[in-house]
């Protein structure tokens, strides 16, 4: 019953809505113009995904150093941006920089430093946005390199350069190119940030969006959805092949160097790398801090400590909207990626590699395709389903589908570490079907279903590319509207309305890992009892 109904939930909310977008198609657009917003996001996807490869790859190989001082204080800082939408980033870029900034306004007496609006001003921002994305990939692949290789080759006289150059930058390969890949599908998918910065460098997210909104062109704009969909396919698939030719060097727990293997040099350059890529982490975020205090930016600087209780009164009904969708899509989307791992792994059936591939398909979908598709799709009843369109079901499916395969790949890493054996022996004391699950696996598989819950929550509370498409007056996000008040110009309710989120993500995120700890330390014992 369960496998029936997978297929149908992914048949019907994502491989409908795409093919939708597909039958709505009617002829190309020959327009030359419309091929410049595509090589523009090409071209940005790239640089973005270099550079953010490249410091996310410095950032992991410093904090996987444990004789680096502060290492801890700069894991916690290349991550920070995970937890905000990352087109506050560009919000603080405006503050800092804008006609109206403070550097701009107080340094430069109101001649701008350089033109923020385009090309540099996107890529500087998407790579802080997507560095922490890089760096996570990277932090597991130099973790789980054996600090005995290292090691061994200075013992051999291979001396620190050797060693990185031989040892662990081959090593890295595979996870430097999936990162390279991985923040590549996000850039293209990027919406928030074009939107506020892009000026006169068109990208396709906000074109397709521009066409389908402002003109209700919709032969245009799923043509340029179309156009977008393509090359973030093509980086998915590379990267599921990247992923499969991966070498395995150890098995067991990772751990960071005990050892110097890098050299004091080194490690002195790695340490000034973190600080100044702290200082900029700070600086960014500190500006949205001073924003939200500020009583009209560029015009009155005086401490305004009564914005919050302004943007409450206007944006109360979105931020409770956005909670509610966002919490409530953490356990669906955990569950279903919990019973989509042990469907996986744990059980033969005709279809099992398609069902998996179906749902990390949806990873590879930019948010503004799946967004566009859904509007198209279910703007009229669909097999016996009411109007979704504009509905809270609509938004709550995009994020169950967007966040699910995220629960999927930690469902599928902590089966693989579970023994068989202890389902087994469930199964001889009498435990079976969905008993089995529910009472013996799903609570070995509790942290996993935590991590899955805490990303959704993290993507769908701070999501603004997919659902900007099926917003409604009755049901609307928050970032929505922090978008709506920086296009108005107000820049300090806007810092204050994303501030508010910001504390709201961390707190729940603080009450998530409570429960992990809480769940972590009674797992195989309450899965042993419950049989």
């Amino acid at each position: 019953m369960f496998l029936f109904f997978l297929f149908v939930f992914f048949s019907l909310f994502v491989l409908f809505p795409l093919g939708h977008l597909f039958w709505g198609f009617e002829k190309p657009v020959l327009d030359a113009q419309i091929w410049i917003p595509f090589f523009n996001s090409l071209k940005l996807g790239a640089m973005v995904s270099f550079f953010a490869t490249f410091f996310g790859f410095i950032l992991a190989l410093s904090t996987t150093q444990k004789k680096l001082i502060g290492r801890k204080f700069f894991a916690s800082m290349a991550t920070l941006p995970l937890i905000s939408p990352p087109f506050v980033l560009a919000i603080a870029m405006i503050l800092l920089f804008g006609r109206q900034g403070i550097l701009t306004q107080k340094l430069f007496g109101g001649h701008t430093l350089f033109h923020i609006y385009g090309f540099w001003g996107l890529t500087f921002v998407e790579v802080l946005a997507y560095t922490p994305t890089a760096y996570l990939i990277l932090k597991g692949i130099l973790e789980a390199i054996p600090p005995s290789l290292k090691e061994a080759s200075l013992n051999l006289g291979g001396g620190h350069r050797y060693t990185f150059l031989k040892i662990v930058l081959p090593l890295s390969k595979q996870g430097l190119l999936t990162a390279f890949l991985v923040v590549f599908m996000e850039s293209l998918a990027d919406f928030g940030n074009p939107l506020i910065l892009s000026g006169n460098f068109e990208v396709l997210a906000v074109k397709a969006y521009m066409e389908m909104t402002s003109f209700y062109n919709v032969n245009a704009a799923t043509f340029m959805a179309l156009m977008l969909l393509f090359p973030s396919l093509i980086a998915f698939f590379s990267q599921r092949i990247f992923l499969k030719k991966s070498v395995v060097v150890v098995s067991g727990k990772a751990q960071a160097s005990s050892f110097d293997w890098l050299g004091k040099k080194p490690r002195r350059f790695l340490t000034i790398f973190c600080s100044l890529f702290s200082c900029i982490i700070i600086l960014m975020y500190g500006m949205i801090l001073i924003g939200s205090l500020t009583k009209v930016w560029g015009l009155k600087f005086e401490l305004a400590l009564e914005n919050f209780s302004q943007v409450w009164q206007l944006s109360h009904k979105t931020l409770f909207d956005s909670i509610f969708l966002a919490f409530l899509s953490g356990p669906v989307t955990g569950l279903l990626g919990m019973g989509i791992a042990y469907m996986v792994v744990r059980k033969k059936f005709l279809g099992k590699r398609f069902l998996e591939a179906v749902t990390l398909f949806a990873f590879a979908i930019p948010g503004t395709v799946l967004g566009l598709s859904y509007a198209l799709a279910f703007n009229k009843p669909v097999l016996g389903l009411p109007i979704l369109q504009g509905s809270a079901a609509i938004i709550l499916l995009l994020f169950v589908v967007r966040n699910i395969p995220v629960g999927l790949q930690a469902g599928v890493a902590v089966l693989n570490q579970v023994d068989k054996n202890i389902e087994e022996a469930a199964q001889n004391l009498g435990a079976k079907g969905w008993g089995l699950f529910r009472r013996v696996t799903l609570p070995l598989m509790a942290p996993a279903f935590f991590t899955g819950w805490a990303y959704s929550f993290v993507k769908a509370i701070t999501a603004i590319s997919a659902v900007i498409f099926v917003v409604s007056g009755n049901w609307s996000l928050v970032t929505v509207d922090i978008l709506g008040l920086v296009e108005n110009g107000e820049l300090s309710y806007a810092a204050a309305l994303s501030l508010i989120l910001i504390a709201i993500v961390v707190l729940v995120l603080l009450g998530i890992k409570f429960l992990v700890g809480l769940v972590s330390t009674r797992g195989l014992g309450g899965a042993l009892r419950g049989v």
